[in-house]
């Protein structure tokens, strides 16, 4: 059985694979320039949505609700480890009041804002980077193993030779210095991502690749966090991912509770939780990167290394990256079968995906 360490890098939904030659020597891999060309993608918007930080207790569970609907139960929503709540929305013309009811060590709170009158000047990288510990650039790739990288919070490094394509882009992100922000993982409240098989779904869109005798083992990506126009209780998940029972995956989550949305790097080994590092910020129009990968209880990726779920995620336009997180497996077994970079929206909603580009 060949084992294949794969890459995607897209701009909402161009995925491609790597490519299998042989006679391509490390030294004439450059970084792929992923960042340069998503960025070349991008346009000024007058109507972007803005950032809101609302302050409450560490990992405070909250509700957000429009105080229009008086009947509407909301969303759920956490605190991260800082105590903030980051949200997103466009300003108003006018009054469009929205209520956070926390739970703040058993007394509950109640914060409100109105999106016609928004302060855009709180934000969560410089408390972030003022507590977290530099990782610097690699500037000889091949030096260190493969343990090594990941004790040293880098990503597995792909076979240059079997899989140029996924070299060069982690080479693109490993040549970057990145702020190793500190492991803060949170369970996302009544969330869960990778319900339903691809085939005749409408549930989810992607690509998937599969071979016969092959065990994809390790998937990477990179893309730009799009702008997801706010849908009352719309929920969509972007993910790259292995397998097609147990699953491996990791990208962002969104949800929106009328004009007012959330979004959050997460990932899972599906059937089990969805658990983000609340620490690592997500902004529509930021360059992310993604990995996921089967590893054995360190994280380290091989032939026969094998048994738990790792992941790693970086925002590169703000320069912040987590360490490899492990998770154990659920009940379904993993068996490696498919790598794919899907779309989704949760079940029992309407049929509808917003997106705006440019």
């Amino acid at each position: 059985m060949r084992m294949l360490h794969v890459s995607t890098c897209l701009y909402i939904a161009t995925v491609s694979a790597c490519s299998t030659s042989s006679d391509v020597l490390p030294s004439t891999l450059k970084p792929l320039p992923v960042a340069e060309a998503l960025r070349d993608s991008e346009s000024a918007d007058s109507n972007a949505p803005r950032e809101i930080v609302l302050w409450s207790v560490p990992h405070a569970l909250c509700t957000l609700r429009a105080a229009s609907r008086n009947n509407g139960t909301g969303i759920e929503l956490r605190a991260d480890s800082l105590g903030q709540i980051q949200l997103w929305a466009s300003s108003a013309g006018v009054s469009d009041v929205y209520i956070l009811t926390c739970d703040e060590d058993g007394q509950v709170v109640q914060h409100t804002f109105d999106l016609a009158n928004l302060d855009s000047d709180a934000t969560l990288s410089a408390l972030v980077h003022a507590t977290s510990q530099q990782r610097p650039a690699l500037s000889n790739p091949e030096s260190l193993t493969q343990a090594e990288l990941i004790a040293r919070g880098y990503p597995p490094r792909p076979d240059y030779v079997r899989a140029p394509h996924a070299y060069r882009l982690w080479l693109e992100a490993v040549s970057r210095v990145m702020t190793l922000v500190p492991t803060s993982l949170v369970e996302v409240p009544g969330a869960r991502l990778g319900t339903e098989t691809l085939e005749g779904s409408d549930n989810w869109c992607g690509a998937k690749l599969t071979e016969n005798s092959v065990r994809y083992i390790a998937v990477e990506a990179a893309f730009v966090v799009p702008t997801f126009s706010p849908v009352q209780d719309f929920t969509v998940g972007l993910w790259v991912g292995l397998g097609n029972s147990g699953i491996i995956q990791a990208g962002i989550y969104y949800r929106s509770e009328g004009s007012v949305g959330v979004y959050q790097a997460v990932h899972q080994f599906f059937d089990g939780p969805l658990v983000g590092n609340d620490l690592i910020q997500v902004r529509p129009g930021d360059l992310m990167y993604f990995w996921a990968w089967e590893g054995d209880s360190s994280c380290n990726v091989g032939p026969g290394l094998r048994g738990f779920g790792c992941f790693q995620y970086a925002n590169a336009t703000l320069g912040m990256t987590t360490r490899p997180m492990i998770r154990s497996p659920g009940l379904l077994p993993f068996s490696g079968e498919t790598a794919e970079m899907i779309i989704e929206r949760q079940p029992h909603r309407p049929p509808l995906l917003a997106v705006r580009i440019g």
